[in-house]
């Protein structure tokens, strides 16, 4: 097997070939290094290489391996997304704006470490994780490795463009690699087994497991099929402030709100408004509380003209207001703080 097949082996043929000794882990961390030094500089499908760390951590893995230990992947490459936590690295959403160096793996990390996995670094993603395409002021343009006058997409364009170019065995978008590891290993999980398991990965990752609009309820692990949704124009703003939706829960005190339930749809905006107003956002004290600027967001898009409802879009920081017609979302997107991130559009 010549380097590029070995590149495009995948995970699983990868583990068999470091269990067989067909080939040790810090020289498929080295293949894989040399890929990423060749042809990422163009792809920019990585944020961060964790070239030191990674060396480390294969060394570690081929002792382990040399001592008969065998594990799903042990020695195996795998990038991480980069919303994702990775204890002594800082998780940047594609913003400039992030804060300090996560102290522990996020949840999923942990998992993949305990498979053996060896991290190679940060995929990139799109200005704070909302963008349909990977481009970023601050880290530049992800290229689609098939066509580079191409976007890969988002908000996995980092993770999908490094899978793509054979830059790494993987991608730890926590959806994605639960999803990957059942096919991988065959694991006919009952359907509610399996998002209870993604639930404990993360808050929104059952939403993103679901791949579908959906009414949510408890943390984000109940969902249910959503009714449609009448024509409006959204804006989405964001004041450049991550904030980490387990830090908003922390904060937070008190009982939440009784659940109104849906229904029927809405026959229009005005419809949808009323119900929106009805719910509201048990989250939002928590979240100003803890990043001021977007309260600053909230009285903008209330007083923009033509907003039909303004609100905070989950557990911050990412606000949204609702519109009758693109051009005012556009209007009013003209008009905020050049520093705010900002994206208007229409529901579908």
């Amino acid at each position: 097997m010549d380097s590029r097949e070995l590149a495009f082996a995948g995970a699983a043929e990868q583990a068999r070939m470091l269990a067989d000794g067909t080939i040790t882990a810090p020289e498929l961390l080295e293949q894989y290094l040399e890929r990423i030094a060749r042809l990422d500089r163009e792809l920019r499908s990585f944020r961060a290489v964790l070239t030191d760390s990674a060396r480390q951590e294969a060394g570690v893995a081929q002792d382990r391996l040399n001592a008969g230990e065998r594990l799903p992947f042990l020695g195996v490459p795998i990038a991480i997304k980069d919303d994702v936590d990775v204890a002594g690295e800082v998780t940047t959403y594609g913003s400039a704006a992030h804060g300090p160096a996560a102290t522990q793996d996020a949840e999923v990390v942990r998992r993949l470490r305990e498979a053996g996995a060896v991290i190679v670094g940060k995929t990139a993603v799109p200005e704070m994780m909302i963008w349909p395409f990977t481009e970023t002021v601050t880290f530049g343009a992800t290229r689609n490795p098939w066509n580079t006058d191409y976007t890969p997409g988002g908000s996995s364009g980092g993770s999908g463009a490094a899978v793509a170019a054979g830059l790494g065995g993987g991608s730890a978008d926590a959806a994605a690699a639960l999803r990957a590891l059942s096919e991988l290993w065959r694991v006919a999980l009952p359907e509610e087994e399996l998002f209870d398991l993604a639930a404990s990965l993360g808050a929104d990752v059952p939403m993103c497991l679901a791949g579908r609009t959906a009414l949510v309820s408890g943390i984000g692990e109940r969902l249910r099929p959503a009714p449609a949704l009448p024509p409006a124009a959204i804006l989405l703003v964001n004041p450049g402030a991550p904030l980490p939706t387990r830090d908003v829960f922390e904060a937070r005190r008190g009982p939440f709100s009784t659940a109104v339930p849906v229904t029927q749809p809405w026959r229009d905006l005005p419809e949808l408004v009323t119900a929106l107003v009805r719910r509201g956002n048990d989250l939002s004290d928590a979240a100003i509380s803890l990043r001021p600027a977007i309260a600053e967001v909230l009285t903008f898009l209330h007083n923009s003209r033509g907003a039909r409802y303004a609100a905070m879009s989950g557990s911050g920081a990412t606000c949204f207001a609702l519109y009758d017609s693109l051009d005012a979302a556009q209007r009013a997107s003209a008009s905020m703080p050049p520093a705010w991130w900002r994206h208007a559009g229409t529901l579908i």
